[in-house]
């Protein structure tokens, strides 16, 4: 869960300028490559639900620099 939170978090901070700089608020939307079906699906959906808790944390706090992020998880 380490290797997410680490992940996610370089990627909103790594965003969050290019998105500052354009003087709008923004959301980074962050995509998830993970087993959602078939024996890895426990792990998938773990990972999906730690990434989750990552960005409400995160969003709760004010964001990375004003901008929030979300994570999207599709099937």
């Amino acid at each position: 869960m380490k290797a997410n939170n680490w992940i996610a978090s370089v990627a909103l901070a790594s965003a969050a300028p290019a998105l500052a700089a354009t003087g709008q608020a923004a959301e980074l939307v962050v995509g998830q490559v993970a087993p959602m079906t078939g024996l890895g699906a426990n792990q998938g959906r773990a990972y999906a639900a730690g990434m989750q808790l990552l960005f409400n944390d995160t969003n709760a706090a004010g964001g990375v620099n004003g901008i929030s992020g979300a994570g999207k998880i599709r099937q």
